[in-house]
């Protein structure tokens, strides 16, 4: 009797659940016969395993993006005058944001007024009547941190405001303002050496601008703007930020500045306080960068430490009338202020 025969009269006894079960299999068992169990990385995907410090890696060859937790504390020492009659202070604060960082607790050891939240971010405002004595304002802050660089984004992404900004939302990132004079004619002419058509490698080849440019002198006084550092050639991070942004921007690519933290041990002299940029690239969305640790080999387009805590990313931010990180206002005699971060073990129980 031929196969052909005998095979429909067998399949027609077979309970119809057990034979699609049957069916199943045998699609199963074609799939593995022709693809075997061969895994191919590409090469971006050979650095994510590479790459055992951003997390464990998966069944796809990719890295688990895992967050780093800092803890630290933002301390302002407040000295009144003899006849201060009131102080209006106001200080950044970080806030979660999707995909970049979670914050998971803030603490004060005097309660703020208020919390505003404008321009995406919020700030803790005191509002202290008739200050007579010394006082201390500490903001403890613990937050879990996501790497936003190149490296990440491209093998991690995810739909986060981060990553999607409508046409409407990414043309103020490409206009001049104070401290970020796109339109300086001397700006325009040395970003016109970032000639690719690839947006990434228009930043990359900006980055190399910059950094044949600038010079470090350590931590100044007072910003100066992109056009009077482009003069100088030297500055510090916020310098290095704000040049680097005016390039992109002269070039047509939506950049911002960021203020922060950068939470790892300062060198000597230095601070955590740090000023570093994001671009918006096509795909991919905003894109963390730190133009003087590039410039310092600390660093590269594609890979920055997961250390970045952010506050802002308003470069003349109205509520802090200009100033980065705080400001303040007082009524009668003046008051000194003194202010320091102090990084944290999140390990220690007792921080």
């Amino acid at each position: 009797m031929l196969l052909s025969s005998i095979v429909p009269r067998i399949l027609h006894q077979v309970p119809k659940p057990l034979l699609l079960g049957m069916v199943s299999l045998l699609f199963c068992l074609a799939a593995f016969m022709v693809t075997g169990c061969r895994v191919e990385i590409s090469a971006s995907e050979e650095g994510a395993v590479e790459a055992s410090m951003d997390g464990d890696t998966t069944e796809t060859g990719r890295a688990e993006l895992r967050p780093e937790t800092v803890s630290l504390s933002l301390r302002y020492e407040i000295q009144p005058g003899a006849n201060t009659e009131s102080l209006r202070y106001t200080i950044l604060i970080p806030r979660s944001i999707a995909g970049r960082q979670q914050v998971r607790e803030i603490t004060y050891s005097r309660r703020p007024d208020r919390i505003e939240r404008r321009f995406e971010s919020d700030y803790a405002i005191y509002e202290i009547k008739q200050p007579r004595e010394t006082m201390t304002l500490d903001i403890r802050i613990t937050a879990d941190l996501l790497p936003g660089d190149l490296d990440a984004i491209e093998n991690h992404p995810v739909e986060t405001p981060a990553r999607i900004s409508s046409p409407g939302d990414l043309r103020f990132w490409l206009c001049s303002e104070n401290r970020i004079e796109s339109n300086d004619p001397e700006i325009r002419k040395l970003a016109l050496g970032a000639g690719s058509v690839d947006p990434v490698e228009q930043v990359r080849q900006l980055a190399a601008i910059l950094k044949g440019t600038m010079n470090y002198t350590g931590l100044g006084n007072g910003a100066k703007g992109a056009s009077r550092a482009l003069a100088e050639r030297s500055g510090d991070c916020t310098e290095f930020s704000d040049l680097f942004v005016a390039l992109c921007r002269a070039r047509g690519i939506p950049a911002r500045t960021c203020d922060g933290i950068l939470a790892l041990p300062p060198r000597p002299g230095d601070t955590v306080k740090h000023s570093w940029a994001e671009v918006h690239l096509p795909d991919l969305g905003w894109v963390r960068l730190d133009p003087l640790l590039l410039c310092l080999g600390k660093a590269s387009f594609e890979r920055i430490p997961n250390a970045y805590l952010h506050l802002s990313h308003v470069r003349n931010d109205e509520l802090l009338e200009q100033y980065s990180f705080d400001a303040y206002r007082y009524k009668g005699d003046p008051v000194t202020v003194r202010t320091s971060v102090i990084l944290h073990d999140p390990a220690d129980p007792g921080w």
